[in-house]
């Protein structure tokens, strides 16, 4: 064994001299019936042939496994084999680029799929618009129809709120997929307490405990329109994962650089599982309810706005629940580094 043999193993000479390759410095399996192909060292010594340039594993001195190309050469004088010439070259570097490669390409091949999905929405979204300003119409001729029921009335303004509801996520759609030229100003501050107040009857019918620590004055430079779309779908998923009952938090505020928003609900929470895959597109644990592009839109509207988000949940029955930590920078601007204390654990009770 050389010393560039000794360096890549971290075996001395004096330790190896003697002793079985297998189990040693080999990983390879010596079990007569093993599923693993047949051990080249092995071959070499049986067939006295030599095998070049293979893919193997070795094992370092402390056990772990690394990756060799290797050669095996048989070792033959006056017709004997008295032993094997063992040549190696780590591959671990190589095997990480590769790996790299392929990520890249799979990311690229990714990013093609997800920009005909937005082609695909921004036309969805222009055609439901043109029938929607229609029946906006209808409905405000309808609200002006004299001796009208009062129940009736009141069934027509609902209908009127959640027809602007429906044309306010149209036209997000085509401003997410056409956007703006610049960020604008944007009061975080406010657009927390519009879609609070427009969940306020939900809220109220689920009798929910609504907790709201939002500190004035916050605004950051952004697109106004993704903004309400990101947080109208946190607060929504949050209000739907308590079917009756529990606590709502909205907490935002002011840190170094940017803006801490904190939506934590009491409900059911989100297994192991489901949380590495909740930012996928199509990906939603809601059956044949969800579209599975909610968590995806809102993760990709943050990291538009150089911004990140974390999600931390728990199925403890005694504290169950979600809390999705958002960041936006004041301007738009990358950052590294998060102020100490961020992504401290917050820890809460259900309410009632």
């Amino acid at each position: 064994m050389n010393a560039a043999a000794q360096q890549a193993t971290g075996f001395t000479f004096a330790e190896i001299y003697g002793q079985p390759i297998h189990g040693k410095l080999h990983a390879h399996s010596l079990v007569i019936d093993s599923i693993e192909p047949p051990c080249p060292i092995r071959n070499a010594f049986r067939q006295t042939s030599a095998v070049r340039d293979i893919e193997d594993t070795f094992l370092k001195r402390d056990g772990s496994p690394f990756p060799v190309r290797c050669s095996v050469t048989p070792l033959v004088a006056e017709g004997t084999l008295f032993g094997v010439l063992i040549e190696f070259r780590e591959t671990t570097e190589e095997k990480r680029a590769a790996d790299a490669l392929h990520c890249a390409k799979e990311a690229l091949r990714e990013s093609d799929k997800l920009a005909a999905m937005g082609r695909l929405a921004a036309t969805i979204a222009h055609e439901i618009n043109n029938p929607l300003e229609a029946l906006t119409n209808l409905i405000f001729l309808l609200k002006d129809v004299p001796n009208l029921h009062e129940e009736a009335r009141s069934y027509v303004e609902l209908a009127e709120e959640e027809l602007i509801r429906v044309a306010r996520i149209t036209k997000q759609s085509l401003a997410f997929h056409r956007e703006s030229s610049e960020p604008i100003p944007v009061s975080l501050t406010d657009v927390l307490h519009e879609i609070l107040d427009f969940y306020n009857r939900q809220i109220s019918s689920r009798r929910i405990a609504l907790r709201r620590e939002i500190e004035p004055g916050l605004s950051i430079h952004a697109f106004p329109g993704e903004m309400r779309q990101v947080f109208s779908n946190l607060i929504g998923n949050a209000l739907e994962a308590m079917k009756m009952g529990g606590m709502l938090c909205v907490r935002a505020r002011r840190c170094s650089d940017g803006v801490r928003v904190i939506v934590l609900d009491s409900g059911s929470g989100i297994c192991e599982a489901d949380r590495r895959k909740i930012f996928e597109p199509f990906f939603t644990t809601k059956q044949q309810q969800g579209t599975g592009l909610g968590l995806w839109v809102t993760a990709e509207v943050i990291r538009k706005h150089h911004g990140s988000i974390h999600v931390r949940s728990t199925l403890n029955p005694a504290h169950p629940g979600t809390c999705f930590s958002i960041f936006l920078p004041f301007w738009g601007e990358s950052t590294q580094t998060q102020p100490a204390g961020e992504h401290r654990a917050i820890s809460f009770s259900a309410a009632g």
